[in-house]
């Protein structure tokens, strides 16, 4: 027995429409109005807005509203505000820098076909293959004043010259559940006509696109119909969202903090209900604390959590002895069960929830910028070069041997100061601690070894000697 769709509210206004469509013989068909041949979807707004609700049915707190927000604007009502929940925070990270102004962001199965069956849209991709579909995907009406924002966040340019307003933002791919959407509301409409449910674009779910009512269809399938036993939305986290930058923490130290999900599945979260580690999936965690159940599992629940309640995953975080830069990713089990992020289960996706750290040597230096610095840090570079022996740059061995020690998850450009992994952790060559500061004595004699190795790596060679000896001679 299937459960009434239950959408927050604010998702519902977002989409309110009328969906009484008139009979399917008296509609317009997609096809019909993709012949029209504009570069619009505004012929297809109520079966959008439909597909829209029967997609975020099947995978709850996967797509979220990323509108209204400061700094975020629609060009028009046609753009359906919604994203992957790690591609909103991104948009919102580059908004806070510089307003955006969104032209497109998801876009459905139907809204794709007409755009690329109308002829008028020269850059449209083939129905099922938009990167817009995927739910990561943005353009831009002020894309050039927003390139360095939305690179910031972690949103790639993908296209400069010949798409230049498009932005992929983080997250996974979700172009499949856009066509299953499609595919649950034909067959909840059309039962003499059923097509497979399998997330797939052929030549059967094409054709019974093509003659869809553009107004929409008489009636929605039941969400309970396809809401899974085990589903989380993300409600918030103490701990910075991963768009937001890397939360910097010293060797050893410990943090505390939570991240607070609600239960959108079908029953209730009980004592075998736990946070645990992803990518991979049970991964031994570098940040296991004191209150962790082992070292994959920060945090359970305590209790019981009925459909529709929340709770707080309260967990500690302690700094491994290595400097670096790291990703922690988090999923939610219930053990001997299902994993949430498993095909028939509601999510949230194994790389969600994450946590970036930054970790810095304990005493060292990891506040100065690059190419400053003071006395102590130029000391310590001096003396790198004097050990490193002719031949060595010292700037190279620093890196290699802070490089060498320093694991990172981090994918792409997530964020500021990530990607390239070009900023090398400072405070690499250990604490400062119970050392005595440089005079300006020390620092010159310093400067005068270095000067030593130059005047040696001049001299010349036995053979250029003994040719002058003999010119001389």
């Amino acid at each position: 027995m299937g459960r009434p769709l239950a959408l927050p509210f604010a998702l519902l206004a977002a989409v309110a429409t009328t969906f009484a469509a008139a009979p399917a013989a008296e509609a317009q068909t997609l096809q019909a109005v993709a012949a029209q041949g504009a570069c619009s979807t505004a012929g297809v707004t109520k079966l959008s807005d439909q597909l829209v609700q029967v997609q975020m049915c099947l995978t709850p707190g996967t797509f979220v509203a990323f509108t209204p927000h400061a700094g975020v604007t629609l060009t028009s009502t046609q753009v359906h505000p919604y994203l992957l929940a790690t591609a909103r925070d991104a948009l919102w990270a580059a908004a806070a820098t510089t307003p955006v102004q969104v032209n497109s962001a998801f876009r459905t199965i139907a809204d794709q076909y007409v755009l690329y069956y109308s002829g008028a849209c020269a850059l449209a991709a083939t129905p099922g293959n938009s990167n817009h579909e995927t739910g990561r995907a943005v353009d831009l009406e002020n894309w050039s004043a927003a390139i360095s924002a939305m690179a910031a966040a972690g949103c790639v340019h993908s296209y400069p010259s010949s798409d230049p307003v498009h932005f992929d933002c983080p997250g996974t791919d979700h172009r499949s559940d856009s066509i299953l959407a499609f595919q649950r509301l034909w067959n909840a409409n059309n039962p003499g006509d059923v097509i497979a449910e399998d997330g797939a674009y052929g030549p059967m779910t094409e054709a019974r696109l093509a003659k869809s009512p553009s107004t929409g269809f008489a009636k929605l399938p039941a969400c309970g119909a396809t809401t899974a036993d085990w589903a989380a939305e993300f409600v918030s986290q103490t701990y910075p969202l991963a768009s937001a930058g890397a939360l910097t923490m010293t060797v050893g130290q410990e943090l505390d903090g939570d991240i607070e999900l609600k239960n959108v599945g079908g029953k209730a979260w009980d004592g075998k209900t736990f946070l645990a580690t992803t990518a991979p999936r049970d991964r031994a965690s570098l940040f296991v604390a004191t209150g962790w159940t082992s070292s994959s599992r920060p945090a359970g629940v305590g209790g019981v959590v009925s459909p529709g309640g929340a709770h707080k995953f309260q967990f500690r975080l302690h700094a491994p002895p290595t400097p670096g830069d790291y990703v922690e990713h988090f999923g939610v089990v219930e053990e001997g069960m299902a994993w949430f992020s498993d095909p028939a289960q509601g999510g949230p996706s194994d790389d969600l929830l994450q946590v970036k750290i930054h970790v810095v040597a304990a005493g060292g230096d990891a506040g100065l910028d690059a190419g400053g610095g003071d006395a102590a840090s130029a000391a310590d570079a001096a003396d790198a070069g004097l050990d490193a022996g002719a031949g060595e740059d010292a700037a190279s061995e620093i890196d290699a041997g802070a490089d060498g020690a320093t694991p990172s998850n981090i994918d792409g450009a997530d964020g500021a100061g990530a990607g390239c992994g070009c900023e090398t952790p400072r405070g690499s060559r250990g604490s400062r601690e119970g050392r005595t500061e440089p005079t300006a004595s020390a620092l010159a004699i310093a400067a005068l070894g270095m000067l030593g190795i130059v005047t040696r790596r001049r001299r010349r060679s036995p053979v250029k000697r003994a040719k002058a000896r003999q010119a001389r001679g």
